[in-house]
């Protein structure tokens, strides 16, 4: 409370809401052995929450993730989200505004434990010129500061999305820096794939190879999907880099802008259209997450929200590759890089290089 009183009144209601949601998610719900061992228990929802109780085991015993307390409880929010999240970006640019707090650091999203509060602040943004994406989430970590529940916005999912999940959030918990939201994406979601890899491999019977194969086919069409992305984010970085554009200095009623400004966004409504048909082109199964955007009207945030997970994907699935798959080692390495001070750590990412800390993971000497 002393800690939003200092950040301004406006804070207070934000802080109060967070801490009522967050309140919620570390105290309600059910043991999930005590459901287990009662027959009034759905058998759907058993089923699942041993599932969940297996792939947690294996997370904990083959791929080294902190597991610790996580999961031993299961709570009906009786909603399909448990926040929803709050993407803005200038009109012209691809970089997301930024919101900065005591415990996450500063992030490129706000979340919100109900829609309405959602919808309302980004309804302010647009109101700002903003462009807004607004998105349910159906899991998160608290990064270790309480046990987090097993909910039914995720428990009942397909087993490998809610493998890749739960592994997912488990990452969260072994790295985190403060203020680099594509770092720790990113980085999850190279363990996630990794440790879904193993965990298949593992586990399914006779036919494990085909299970593997089906599922580097299901990476690929997610990649391809990424591609596409990636290719309309790069023009859109180009035109919004165009000389037109500097007359953003200049006022919006200018006689400049009144020409200038209404040919950019054309152009701009253009690359979103074009994004789209890749999108269906590119995924014609609608197997990525990415297929809820087709038929959808797409913005920058919309990129800016995607990317969080893949900006510095690559870039960690090539350190994977350099310590021979050892997620010990990787881990490591990627502990060693979330020290490092953010200009020295983001010229790693740009140049492809690790310097010291693949040592620092591999044990390795050049």
């Amino acid at each position: 409370m002393l800690l939003a009183a200092l950040a301004g009144c406006s804070r207070l209601g934000y802080y109060a809401h967070l801490g009522k949601g967050g309140l919620a998610l570390a105290t309600r719900g059910e043991k999930v052995e005590k459901l287990l061992c009662d027959p009034e228990t759905p058998g759907e929802l058993a089923s699942r929450l041993r599932f969940a109780r297996e792939l947690l085991e294996f997370a904990d015993a083959r791929l080294g993730l902190p597991v610790e307390k996580k999961y031993r409880r299961y709570l009906d929010l009786k909603r399909p989200y448990v926040v929803w999240t709050v993407v803005a970006t200038p009109e012209f640019s691809l970089e997301p505004k930024t919101w900065c707090f005591p415990i996450a650091g500063c992030v490129g999203y706000r979340g919100f434990f109900t829609p309405q509060r959602a919808g309302r602040f980004a309804d302010g943004l647009r109101a700002q010129g903003f462009d807004v994406s607004v998105g349910g989430v159906r899991a998160f970590s608290s990064l270790g500061w309480f046990g987090d529940p097993l909910l039914n916005t995720f428990v009942f999912e397909q087993d490998q999305r809610l493998a890749g999940l739960l592994f997912h959030e488990l990452a969260h918990g072994l790295v985190y820096v403060k203020g680099d939201t594509a770092f720790n994406e990113s980085f999850a979601t190279a363990v996630e794939r990794a440790a879904v890899r193993r965990w298949l491999e593992a586990t399914a019977s006779g036919g494990a190879k085909a299970v593997v194969v089906e599922y580097q086919r299901f990476l690929d069409q997610v990649d391809h999907a990424a591609a596409a992305v990636e290719r309309i984010r790069e023009r859109l970085r180009a035109l919004y880099k165009s000389p037109a554009l500097e007359i953003r200095v200049a006022p919006r009623d200018s006689p400049e802008a009144m020409v200038a400004l209404p040919e950019i966004r054309r152009r701009k409504a253009e690359l979103f259209a074009e994004l789209q048909l890749d999108l269906a082109a590119s995924d014609p199964e609608h197997r990525s997450a990415l297929a809820g955007w087709i038929g959808r009207n797409l913005n920058n945030a919309d990129l800016a929200s995607a990317g969080f997970y893949r900006e510095r994907l690559a870039f960690f699935e090539n350190l994977l590759g350099a310590v021979d798959g050892d997620l010990e080692s990787f881990y490591s390495s990627a502990r060693c890089l979330a020290e490092l001070p953010t200009e020295d750590r983001n010229h790693r990412f740009e140049t492809g290089t690790w310097g010291e800390c693949i040592l620092a993971g591999s044990g390795e000497m050049e």
